[in-house]
């Protein structure tokens, strides 16, 4: 893809998350932010790509911990 070619999948996956907020959804943001992570290291914007990946971890944490509590109040 070509630099321009990636801003249009960047708009649609900040607004994955913007959705995601709403409806407090982590899966679905962890998904989009590799997504932006990827675009932004094809664009060779390494510096956003580092800080999107760092939250990556840390969601997916998160959702164990979640998916953890659930299956104890069971």
């Amino acid at each position: 893809m070509e630099k321009k070619e990636y801003q249009k999948p960047i708009d649609y996956a900040k607004r994955a998350l913007e959705i995601e907020k709403q409806y407090k959804n982590p899966a679905n943001g962890v998904e989009s932010y590799e997504f932006l992570a990827t675009c932004y290291t094809e664009l060779g914007e390494k510096e956003k790509s580092n800080s999107i990946s760092e939250i990556i971890p840390i969601l997916r944490i998160v959702l164990a911990m979640r998916k953890k509590r659930i299956l104890i109040l069971r």
